[in-house]
């Protein structure tokens, strides 16, 4: 059977170090004014079994998993809520180069940019969706 604490972590392990911060599922309500950028991990659909026998003995699954990338807004007198494209850029590349990620659970692959935008809390966002498979 599949572990969602597995997920998680092989999809922490593979992006640790893009971010200030990473969180898993939620976005906590208010980000500390220090934290330039974060990233937030999702499943993002129902794990399928891809077995023929129901039981799951092989640990052969799949979904969908996400990873947003929030980048704090530059701020300026005639701006408050200006992209920061350079560092939204400079994340975005380095949150693709680690595809496929592959560990002894998991291979996720196929990454797909969903959406992006302004949040209204001081950071834009990028998300990008991708295929998982259990091993």
């Amino acid at each position: 059977m599949y572990s969602i604490r597995q997920i998680y972590k092989s999809m922490y392990e593979a992006v640790n170090g893009i971010c200030d911060k990473i969180y898993i599922q939620d976005r906590p309500q208010s980000i500390d004014k220090r934290i330039a950028s974060y990233m937030l991990l999702e499943i993002n659909s129902s794990i399928t079994n891809e077995e023929q026998n129901p039981d799951g003995e092989y640990n052969m699954f799949s979904g969908i998993v996400r990873f947003v990338l929030f980048v704090r807004n530059r701020t300026s007198a005639n701006n408050f809520n200006a992209v920061n494209i350079d560092a939204l850029e400079e994340k975005f590349k380095m949150l693709m180069s680690k595809f496929p990620v592959s560990d002894d659970f998991v291979f996720i692959t196929r990454p797909y940019v969903l959406m992006s935008g302004n949040d209204g809390s001081d950071f834009h966002y990028v998300a990008v969706n991708a295929s998982i498979k259990t091993k």
